[in-house]
């Protein structure tokens, strides 16, 4: 439990300071904001992603007659903190219960949207998604 509570004081102080305007370094990329997300602890590969992966951000909708919409929202977000809570008292295996992930500004309107009109999914891309990272303003 410290060691959550240090390193959530840590990206805490991260994004404080640059929300601020202070010079100094920032795990976010220039024009980006944080934004933290539950995820299933139960699913394998979600449990080997750490900060630096590259997750794709899902939206998930009930329609109407009972079917259900599936689309990619936002993809190829960066994972900045993964926020680990340990199952035994001696830390051996960890379940994962939140990402912040890196959001461009220019999608957030649509995230917070998406967020009251659906349900949000974290997936990993597979390797024939892979593209680069975007390039820094």
């Amino acid at each position: 439990m410290v060691r959550t509570a240090i390193i959530t004081a840590f990206v805490a102080l991260f994004f404080a300071g640059k929300s601020r305007g202070e010079d100094g370094p920032s795990i976010l990329p220039a024009k980006h904001k944080a934004f933290s997300i539950r995820v299933d602890p139960s699913d394998d590969a979600i449990q080997s992603t750490v900060p630096g992966s590259r997750v794709n951000l899902l939206v998930v909708r009930k329609l109407d007659g009972g079917k259900v919409e599936t689309k990619v929202l936002l993809d190829n977000l960066l994972v900045v903190a993964v926020d680990e809570i340990p199952e035994k008292p001696d830390g051996a295996k960890y379940t994962i219960k939140t990402f912040t992930l890196a959001i461009a500004e220019k999608d957030v309107p649509a995230l917070l949207t998406a967020r009251k009109t659906g349900e949000l999914k974290v997936v990993l891309p597979l390797p024939t998604d892979a593209k680069p990272p975007p390039k820094k303003d």
